[in-house]
């Protein structure tokens, strides 16, 4: 019962600037890894901090409210992570589309992400959450079906899947609606029983998105053509969401980590590929910056599936720690995400570290 439910999680891979991948890295969207990362730490700090339940709270502090409009904002930033999953994918496959030993690691990868998630439920919330669906076994199954369609089929068809995911996903749920009880129903569409998060309607279209932009990255550069288009597409979709009053998700403080979010509207996700798009094209023009190997920035974009295990599986325990042997004041709150970003950083410095000696050794 105890959680909170951001994010994954995406180990990026070699990637390309041109129609021919080289070994260099697409630093912009290492840039935007790793902002997330950073932002996520703090979401679920505060997060686990006044609202240690799935389903929230009836009475919380007052103080949260003063924190609620910046962790909405934040959220619009945190929630972007699944599309550079699917950027990933793209980069490890790079023109091996055809190749059977690329999809066949992916697949390998895929099930230990899964794996994964469901011992994170158990670690960090107990056995009666073990079978949760959350973002690790949805990304799994992701980059599963994304791989699958990228070897069998046009890379087009991705774009499709992902349209369909996107704006078939109110349609579904009023379709689906009274086998939504079902785990495997629910996993397509979403419940409001607070075990199910990410549901494949509509969040497949973020990692469908993530794999079609990093398409486009490695056969047409970066140049200032894609650039003015990732701001025009974003700067639309932003504006157009706060002008309808969709571009934050709804807070329901009785079940914070409900359908307000992992049910949003079309156009507050389109939104948040919008978002996606503005911190992309932002990420190019800053991306000459010198990046150290134990730099913030590689280290939490490099590191960012470890991260993300050990801050869950350990941090929320910290937290928990802390309130009950101290209080829950802010002053403690922010000691508290002191501990977990130290935490968060030498994690992922160890993953850099470890990558690098394989490296090395030829692995």
């Amino acid at each position: 019962m105890f959680t909170c439910r951001t994010i994954f999680i995406s180990e990026a891979l070699p990637t390309g600037n041109g129609k021919m991948p080289s070994v260099s890295r697409w630093q912009a969207l290492d840039i935007v890894k790793a902002f997330g990362v950073l932002l996520m730490i703090v979401l679920h700090v505060v997060m686990w901090w006044y609202i240690p339940f799935d389903y929230g709270s009836d009475k919380v502090d007052g103080m949260f409210f003063f924190f609620l409009p910046f962790l909405k904002l934040i959220g619009l930033f945190v929630i972007i992570i699944p599309i550079t999953a699917g950027a990933s994918l793209r980069y490890f496959l790079k023109n091996n589309f055809n190749d059977g030993i690329a999809l066949l690691k992916i697949i390998k990868r895929s099930f230990f992400l899964i794996i994964i998630g469901y011992a994170i439920n158990l670690l960090a919330w107990g056995g009666t959450e073990l079978l949760d669906w959350d973002v690790l076994q949805f990304v799994g199954v992701s980059l599963i079906l994304t791989a699958l369609m990228a070897r069998f089929l046009p890379v087009a068809f991705v774009w499709i899947a992902g349209a369909l995911a996107l704006f078939s996903a109110p349609l579904l749920r009023i379709g689906l609606d009274k086998w939504k009880l079902n785990y495997f129903v629910a996993i397509l569409i979403g419940n409001n029983e607070g075990n199910f998060f990410w549901p494949f309607f509509p969040w497949f279209s973020f990692v469908a998105y993530g794999f079609l932009i990093a398409h486009c990255h490695l056969k047409y550069g970066n140049g200032k053509s894609m650039r003015i288009a990732l701001q025009a597409c974003g700067i639309a979709a932003v504006a157009l969401a706060l002008l309808r009053g969709k571009l934050f998700f709804v807070d329901d403080i009785r079940n914070i980590w409900g359908p307000g979010i992992f049910q949003a509207p079309t156009l507050t996700l389109l939104a948040n590929i919008g978002v996606f798009n503005l911190l992309l094209a932002y990420g190019e023009r800053i991306k000459s910056i010198k990046t150290r190997k134990f730099g913030i920035f590689n280290v939490f974009s490099r590191g960012i599936l470890w991260i993300y295990v050990v801050h869950i599986a350990v941090g929320y325990h910290i937290i928990r720690l802390i309130q009950s042997q101290f209080s829950k004041s802010p002053v403690l709150m922010a000691v508290a995400f002191v501990f977990v970003f130290a935490l968060s950083y030498l994690t992922g410095a160890a993953a850099v570290h470890l990558k690098g000696r394989r490296k090395l050794a030829g692995g």
